[in-house]
């Protein structure tokens, strides 16, 4: 018995010695690879007879604590693939630089990660690896189109454009690309002293576009179809507003439409001495609630007086309104 608990005792303990011989398990890392192909029927998925890309340079950036840094770079061949490896679990995305002559290629959940640009730079969605293999591909295209946009004064607020009718400078324009309820803006550019932007090398695809207007002026009303004579962009109670989605199959030309917005001012107060007349020791009507309706712009807005005598709304577009006021309990 005594033999047989010390071959025990020598036995455990040359297990013991020999693990910690042994190296310590390595922490799972994670490979990624993909293929940047020509994607000739425009449908954002690698066929396996498309064309492949060389020359393209993709960068892989890791998401870290705020901050974002390149951690691997590859520069594609004849076959049009990269590849890295030994890669710590983590969130990354991919920016991607193609070679001249080419813009990417539409986006697709299942195939072609970059999403659509204006010029030969974009960048894909984050993602997460935690360890094995992962593929992400990326569509190229050499079928771009442009958006050119005309921002006009629209003076007789009709929705359309009038040779008489100024064009107006600073007007930022910005080309949206919308993805599971997120706007991306791809692409954008300012009106210049003739009233026009022109945002290129697009990849084909269905946007939105955003304008913003310069004071004083603010979205005008919608013009009847998609054409460079006619307000596209919503109308807004500000200087910025963004139209419906439309599809660019080949170059298309916008028009944006602006009118000059006015202020209407006025005072509250408690008419302690009901007189009539504001006294100069009378405070504001603290609880009085006030309406501003247009039913033909579609405008309705509040404002909830304090112990502040004044009251402003901005940004109105010329019209007829109706102003009510709720007393308080």
């Amino acid at each position: 018995m005594k033999q047989s608990s010390a071959l025990k005792a020598l036995l455990l303990a040359g297990v013991l010695i020999l693990s910690l011989a042994l190296p310590a398990a390595a922490t799972s890392t994670a490979a990624l690879s993909g293929l940047v192909f020509l994607d000739s029927n425009l449908d954002g998925q690698y066929a396996g007879s498309e064309r492949l890309v060389d020359g393209a340079e993709v960068a892989l950036a890791m998401v870290e604590g705020g901050s974002e840094k390149i951690v691997a770079t590859a520069l594609t061949g004849d076959d049009g693939a990269y590849q890295f490896n030994q890669l710590a679990p983590g969130e990354y995305y991919l920016r991607v630089s193609l070679p001249k002559g080419l813009v990417f290629g539409p986006y697709h959940p299942a195939g072609s990660v970059t999403l659509p640009a204006a010029g030969r730079t974009s960048r894909s969605l984050p993602f997460r690896l935690e360890g094995g293999s992962a593929e992400k591909h990326i569509g190229a295209t050499n079928k771009s189109v442009y958006i050119s946009a005309v921002a006009f004064g629209d003076e007789n607020m009709n929705g359309g454009r009038f040779s008489s009718e100024p064009l107006i400078r600073d007007v930022l324009v910005e080309v949206l690309f919308d993805l599971d309820g997120q706007s991306h803006v791809i692409g954008s550019a300012v009106t210049g002293k003739d009233g026009t932007a022109r945002i290129d090398n697009l990849t084909p695809g269905t946007y939105r576009i955003a304008a913003t207007m310069p004071e004083p002026y603010i979205i005008g009303p919608l013009g009847s179809k998609i054409s460079a004579f006619y307000n596209v962009v919503n109308p807004s109670e500000s200087n910025r507003g963004v139209s419906d989605p439309f599809t660019v199959s080949g170059s298309i030309g916008l028009g944006i439409g602006g009118v000059k917005s006015g202020t209407l001012k006025g005072s509250t107060w408690f008419d302690q001495n009901m007189n009539g007349v504001k006294d100069a020791d009378e405070s504001g009507a603290s609880g009085l609630v006030l309406t501003l309706v247009n039913p033909e712009l579609g405008v309705t807005r509040t404002y909830t007086a304090d112990n502040q005598t004044e009251y402003e709304f901005s940004r109105l577009q010329a019209g007829d309104y109706v102003l009510t006021a709720s007393l308080p309990e």
